[in-house]
């Protein structure tokens, strides 16, 4: 491997030039099934959580200023971001139908796991549990019952 010949040359793609195109359109994820969509969300939530853990190294962050670097900022905007892409699969997934028992409970997984993550009180917490909890039940008492 050649190291000084880059595959995209610095004439080709001048600084901000290259557009990526945007992923995470609300219409493509509503297209996404339930699971689907609690899936994806579990990744971009890790990946989140990851980039987190290295905006808090020194390398991203002085301590001596109590403030990010460069760099840090960069991670913290990329992490902003995603917690957007976040909101817009949690959006998919609360208008979705959720029609079988897996799809109810992927659901209320989802919600729960989300909602756990910026619970302040736990009460407030337990009562969404609760419901979800009953929601799971009724889907599964409707499928037994052929309905």
């Amino acid at each position: 491997m050649n190291v000084n010949s880059p595959t995209i040359k610095s004439d080709e793609a001048p600084a901000g030039s290259f557009n990526p195109p945007v992923p995470f359109e609300t219409a493509d994820l509503r297209e996404m099934g339930v699971e689907e969509l609690a899936n994806l969300r579990a990744v971009v939530r890790m990946t989140i959580d990851i980039i987190f853990g290295f905006s808090c190294q020194p390398k991203f962050f002085s301590e001596a200023k109590k403030e990010h670097t460069p760099a840090g900022v960069e991670l913290e905007n990329f992490m902003v971001w995603l917690e957007a892409v976040e909101m817009k699969i949690m959006n998919a997934i609360h208008s979705a139908d959720a029609g079988s028992v897996d799809e109810v409970k992927a659901k209320s997984w989802c919600v729960l796991q989300h909602e756990a993550n910026f619970a302040e009180d736990l009460s407030e917490f337990a009562i969404l549990a609760a419901q979800a909890a009953a929601s799971s039940r009724a889907a599964e008492l409707r499928a037994r019952c052929g309905r």
